[in-house]
């Protein structure tokens, strides 16, 4: 099942303290509550559909939704991406949170080369959306001139 990453699914991946203090440092940037957390889950939620896509097997599902499967991998790079790019929240992303970016990093990559499968969506996204999955591959013909083609 192809899903939409929202703010509510990524206030799930983060403790109370967490969420405090990213709110705190999103005021203080000027920026509200809700369009922090949204920024991020759109930002991760195009970054996974690009490795999705890569692997020429996958179809993508509606604009804006990711494969379910990827829903755990996708929290994580929220939290990178709320924990390194406000200021004084770099403390956040400690040792554990670093390694489950790692693992998530390796999830996506495995998927883009088709070694982690998602489920097609029911509704796929036109075939507009739809980017192929590598491309052609190109050989360099080499001619050979001399005595034994009778030149």
């Amino acid at each position: 099942m192809w899903i939409t990453l929202t703010a509510d699914a990524v206030k799930t991946r983060l403790t109370k303290p967490e969420l405090t203090a990213l709110l705190g440092a999103a005021r203080q940037a000027e920026q509200t509550d809700a369009g922090l957390l949204a920024e991020a889950a759109s930002s991760v939620a195009s970054e996974v559909r690009g490795y999705v896509s890569a692997c020429s097997r996958n179809r993508l599902g509606p604009e804006g939704t990711i494969p379910e499967e990827l829903l755990g991998s996708s929290l994580a790079l929220v939290r990178r991406y709320l924990f390194t790019r406000l200021p004084g929240m770099k403390s956040l992303y400690d040792e554990v949170r670093q390694k489950e970016t790692e693992d998530a990093l390796t999830r996506l990559r495995d998927t883009a080369k088709g070694f982690f499968a998602v489920v097609a969506p029911e509704s796929p996204a036109p075939a507009a959306e739809q980017v192929s999955g590598g491309s052609p591959s190109i050989t360099k013909k080499t001619r050979r001139f001399g005595t034994e083609d009778g030149v």
